[in-house]
């Protein structure tokens, strides 16, 4: 039987890249093939003139940088392409006329029911045959409540699911009270493999020495005087990964790494600083120093990792100084969830 995954794969999100192999992986170790569906094609990465003053600020940074962004865009559809069995449709009609029949249809990770989004292949609203099975996996909704005016679209769309998993537990209660359904709560599919498995993905970027490694996803100015801070304390240069130019502060900013050179920074780096749930992820996975910076407009889905794990939430300047992270206690709970996560998808599919 063939497994079909509809999430979100693009090339300029390492999170979403490496979530859908996760997922895959897992998948794979059940004795399944994966399929991933998608309702559009790859985006290409254009050149836009400035069309405002904050365009024009970063201008001159894209032009100088555009060949290492290009760069970016070559490696990550070459990581999908190499790992990743992927059918592309025209758009959503395409997909309702065409997708492939016979099977499971898993609505992947990542923030696929974001209330906003409104796009009915995250919830297989294509999928219509009687016998064809309908789940999800540690489905993100990204905020903690679904607003009033959202909620018959999800009462709608969820009602043929025959398994529904959500990423995080604040809205499982909720679900649950639309649909009717038991609603399981499961995490991140990249933490169903295991450090050393993604270190076999890993390419080495060409940096010299230690580092303090930055991925960002949220921002605001105290962030920059707390990396000063932080590189004057340690004497160690700070490295951001961008996918796009910032205002983040850093020593040394890289445009050009793909999700094998992603990984490979954040599993050599000394320190982790990270505003992205999938920074985080793997930073806990490879057991680093890291300090997890939320979004205070957006806290649910870093605050409901740090507790899950029991990882400590350590200020940027606090992070030389801060006793060690327990990794013993950390790796237990990614052990179990792990577990919890293959047993609700042999439960789906065997």
């Amino acid at each position: 039987m063939n497994v079909y995954v509809v999430t979100h794969c693009v090339w300029s999100s390492y999170g979403s890249m490496l979530q859908a192999m996760g997922l895959k992986k897992a998948i794979s170790s059940l004795g399944f093939e994966t399929v991933l569906l998608y309702d559009r094609k790859p985006k290409e990465y254009r050149f836009r003139v400035p069309r405002s003053k904050k365009d024009l600020v970063y201008f001159p940074v894209k032009l100088i940088n555009h060949r290492k962004i290009l760069s970016m865009r070559e490696k990550g559809l070459n990581f999908i392409s190499g790992n990743l069995d992927v059918l592309y449709f025209s758009d959503y009609d395409d997909m309702c006329r065409n997708y492939p029949h016979g099977g499971a249809y898993i609505a992947g990770s990542d923030q696929i029911w974001l209330p906003g989004m409104d796009n009915p292949s995250f919830f297989l609203d294509f999928v219509k045959g009687k016998d064809e099975k309908k789940a999800s996996y540690a489905a993100s909704l990204g905020v903690s409540e679904i607003p009033p005016d959202k909620e018959e679209k999800f009462k709608r769309y969820l009602a043929g699911f025959d398994s529904i998993s959500v990423r995080e537990h604040q809205n499982k209660a909720q679900l649950e009270k639309l649909t009717g359904k038991q609603v399981s709560v499961n995490i991140d599919p990249t933490f169903l493999v295991d450090a050393g498995e993604w270190r076999k993905l890993e390419k080495e970027y060409p940096v010299k020495g230690r580092y303090i490694l930055v991925y960002t996803i949220y921002w605001n100015s105290s962030i920059n005087e707390k990396l000063r801070m932080l590189k004057q304390q340690t004497g160690l240069p700070v490295y951001a990964v961008k996918p796009s130019p910032s205002r983040l502060y850093s020593t040394k900013t890289i445009y050009g790494a793909g999700p094998e050179e992603f990984l490979w920074l954040i599993d050599h780096a000394e320190y982790v600083v990270t505003s992205s749930f999938h920074g985080a992820a793997f930073a806990s996975i490879f057991n680093k120093k890291v300090s997890v910076v939320i979004n205070p407009k957006a806290p649910s889905r870093l605050t409901e990792l740090a507790d899950r794990l029991e990882l400590p939430v350590i200020d940027i300047d606090k992070l030389d100084s801060a006793p060690p992270i327990d990794y013993n206690t950390v790796n237990k709970n990614i052990e179990q969830a792990r577990a919890e996560g293959m047993d609700y998808l042999k439960k789906v599919l065997l």
